[in-house]
């Protein structure tokens, strides 16, 4: 599990859809995903029997595999001077849904089932 959220008191407020840009954000913030990229709904064959219905979201986040290029500051160290693109394509295969729990709570929760690198004949 990458992130969860714990909302209280869910019946008597409404539970947040969360949608794939905003799981984006999320990965993004916790440096899981760069905020650029592409996506594709899927279904992936993974069960979760703690997910409500409906609220199940299959996403293959896609992006370029970038390396640090080194370089050296004005004190001699060594400082990231930029990225180059190393013609790989990252694929992370992600489940996001929401969920029940004791006490009237709900969680968002986001896990990561896959990552794979694929080559540079690969369309962006």
């Amino acid at each position: 599990m990458l992130y969860k959220k714990l909302y209280k008191n869910v019946d008597e407020s409404p539970i947040p859809d969360i949608n794939v840009e905003q799981i984006r954000q999320i990965l993004s913030e916790i440096q899981r995903l760069p905020p650029s990229g592409t996506y594709e709904l899927r279904k992936f064959p993974v069960n979760f029997r703690i997910e409500q219905e409906g609220t199940r979201k299959d996403i293959e986040f896609r992006y370029k595999h970038m390396m640090p290029e080194i370089g050296t500051s004005k004190n001699r160290e060594q400082i990231i001077s930029g990225w180059k693109d190393t013609g790989r394509i990252t694929s992370v295969d992600i489940i996001s849904f929401l969920t029940k729990i004791k006490n009237n709570s709900s969680e968002p929760r986001i896990y990561q089932i896959g990552h794979r690198y694929s080559g540079e004949d690969d369309n962006f």
